[in-house]
């Protein structure tokens, strides 16, 4: 029912299984192989999360040299990479308000935390 859909974003859990709208993606089958070439026994949900943090760090220390601001509940980061160049990352949009399944209130924050980017690096000519 879901193979048609040819999605990787739809997942449907269930106490019988966990399905898949289609095949994983071509990279996660190659970063699979390497982690097993590697000999590496990490699951590749926590290989990319390592991954992720590693180039949030690089991002952090050497981009934007700590000068990065913070909200919707921590979901969301933008700092200045230079003087034409400003940086975005929304890591999730639901849980910004600390609220669970509050969408509501998830708007509302993202559209405050959107204000706070915006007077920080909305008239910077370009956005990473």
């Amino acid at each position: 029912m879901l193979r048609p859909l040819k999605d990787g974003h739809i997942r449907l859990h269930s106490p019988w299984g966990h399905y898949r709208a289609g095949a994983q993606p071509a990279l996660f089958r190659r970063l699979t192989r390497e982690l097993e070439d590697a000999n590496d026994d990490r699951e590749l949900t926590s290989y990319l999360g390592d991954l992720k943090e590693s180039a949030r760090d690089v991002i952090h220390e050497d981009y934007l040299a700590s000068a990065v601001s913070h909200g919707g509940n921590r979901l969301v980061e933008w700092g200045r990479l230079n003087d034409l160049i400003g940086y975005l990352n929304i890591r999730a949009m639901a849980g910004q308000s600390g609220k669970s399944g509050k969408p509501a209130a998830d708007l509302s924050a993202v559209d405050s935390v959107m204000k706070r980017v915006l007077a920080d690096v909305g008239e910077l000519p370009n956005l990473v």
